[in-house]
């Protein structure tokens, strides 16, 4: 699933106009990038987005086999709650 088939579901399900649905998805993913810098985002019943820090590493260049240095990055790890695994809150 991507962006455009979650819109036009909930648009559908909803029975409001995908236009809308679409603005509000984007502010909501607006919303969550920005607290992201900040603090881990916890939305109840469906996980937990937590930003880490993976440190710097040497990795190999799988085409020639020679060491490369691969910096320190932030990433963005979800895990999801029992409840999504379950789908007991559908």
């Amino acid at each position: 699933m991507n962006k455009t088939d979650l819109i036009k579901m909930v648009a559908e399900k909803a029975n409001k106009p995908t236009k809308e649905v679409a603005e509000i998805i984007d502010s909501f993913f607006k919303e969550l990038s920005q607290n992201l810098r900040e603090k881990d985002v916890s939305i109840k019943d469906f996980g937990t987005f937590k930003k880490i820090i993976q440190p710097a590493r040497i990795a190999r260049n799988p085409a020639t086999g020679e060491p490369v240095e691969v910096p320190e990055k932030e990433v963005v790890k979800f895990k999801p709650s029992k409840n999504v695994l379950n789908m007991k809150w559908l």
